[in-house]
């Protein structure tokens, strides 16, 4: 069985083959230079905005939950990243250079792809869903520095705009939106208004404040009635000649009155009997009344705050963002790492360069020395010549040898760390 060789005939072994190993490590460091050198370098930049907190209260306006404003700040973050948008910005920066309807659709997913908005929270209450974060950042990553900051910050107007624009465009909606229904509402409460005046004219005798006036008239009728009869029945009894004559003629007369009497008295009856019907149809009406009136004062205080919204977004008292930091050009790429690529490259052909003089020395196992003579063989020799060797201007001894290896390798990590 073959013993583990000394680390004094590895050291042998590999300065036997200092070319082929100094070889393969010098070509794997160019390779990897090469290589470092071909990968295209991202950059990387961001511009920061800090959302300021309405200096007033936002429940003057109506808005005052936090969920109104991380439903806000979605809806911004979606039309700056909707496809739009991210053409008229390439369009805008001239991003595109000609480019057709494929290349296009390329570019805007190249762009959505490296932009990145983040949510800037306190780190304490990231635990809650319904925190509103404090700013946001843009982070662009680009091939170029200067195209990375140029996006960045048209991403950071865009939202400025974007925010001003939607808060406008939702307080004047708002705003339009109670006007349009005071109005409507009003002319309702007119219309109705005037259905009620119609409604008590047609039936002023069967309303519910009447009807104590109708009985009461009804009683009076009653009375009067009776009084007829009796009146009539008197005069009729015991008359002759002229006084029955003059009798006849006032019974007539008190018929007539008793006629009149009756009549108004199933006038009467008749509003009494549909007077529950009639009070249920104005209490009808007047519950419309009362709902459209009731809507009419919600209305109008929504409308209140609406308009008390409009001045405080005139007068910058609503939430703002304020420009923290604009995205700066980038002075060093965050990727790739070519000092990582240069290092690893060398350190694998130096591992694929002593793998290599391993196999020529175990194509080649040649007995060199006494020490491994007599570890293979287990025969000391008797003599050992030297190979003795001329002087040469480029024969250089062992430590020399030594020097220039540990010199080189050295030199290979400085250049690759530099």
């Amino acid at each position: 069985m073959e013993k583990i060789p000394s680390i004094n005939e590895l050291l042998s072994a590999f300065f036997r083959h200092i070319i082929v190993l100094a070889a393969v490590v010098v070509a794997g460091f160019v390779f990897s230079v090469f290589y470092a050198l071909g990968q295209p370098r991202l950059y990387q930049t961001q511009a920061v905005v800090q959302i300021e907190q309405p200096r007033l209260q936002e429940t003057l306006s109506g808005n005052a939950t936090a969920g109104s404003n991380l439903q806000r700040l979605q809806i911004i973050e979606q039309r700056l990243m909707a496809r739009d948008n991210l053409m008229s910005i390439i369009t805008k920066l001239n991003l595109a250079d000609g480019a057709d309807d494929g290349t296009m659709n390329e570019l805007v997913s190249a762009l959505r792809s490296s932009v990145r908005i983040e949510r800037i929270t306190d780190p304490t209450m990231r635990w809650r869903s319904d925190v509103s974060p404090s700013a946001l950042s843009f982070v662009v990553q680009d091939a170029d520095p200067e195209r990375a900051a140029l996006i960045a910050n048209e991403f950071l107007n865009n939202m400025l705009e974007q925010s001003r624009s939607s808060r406008a465009e939702r307080v004047n909606e708002t705003l339009e939106f109670f006007e349009s229904e005071e109005q409507r509402v009003g002319a309702a409460i007119a219309d109705m208004d005037a259905q009620i005046a119609e409604f008590k004219r047609n039936n002023a005798d069967a309303l519910p404040e009447s009807l104590l006036a109708q009985r009461t008239q009804l009683a009076n009728l009653e009375d009067a009635e009776l009084a007829i009869d009796r009146e009539m029945i008197e005069g009729a009894t015991g008359l002759r000649g002229d006084a029955a004559a003059r009798a006849a003629l006032r019974n007539e007369q008190l018929q007539e009155q008793k006629n009149l009497i009756q009549t108004r008295r199933a006038l009467i009856e008749a509003n009494i009997e549909r007077a529950p019907q009639v009070e249920k149809s104005f209490a009808s009406l007047n519950r419309q009344l009362q709902q459209l009136t009731d809507q009419f004062t919600i209305i109008t205080r929504n409308r209140s705050e609406a308009e008390m919204g409009q001045m405080m977004e005139n007068s910058s008292q609503t939430e703002s963002f304020l420009v923290l930091e604009t995205a700066l050009i980038p002075e060093h790429p965050i990727a790739p790492n070519r000092r990582k690529i240069v290092l690893a490259g060398t350190m694998l052909s130096a591992i694929i360069g002593l793998g290599l003089v391993l196999l020529l020395e175990l194509r080649n196992p040649v007995i060199r020395t006494a020490s491994q003579m007599e570890r293979q063989l287990g025969l000391r020799p008797v003599v050992s010549i030297p190979n003795i060797e001329k002087t040469r201007l480029f024969n250089l001894g062992k430590r020399t040898k030594i020097g220039i290896m540990v010199c080189g390798v050295l030199v290979l990590l400085a250049l690759a760390l530099s």
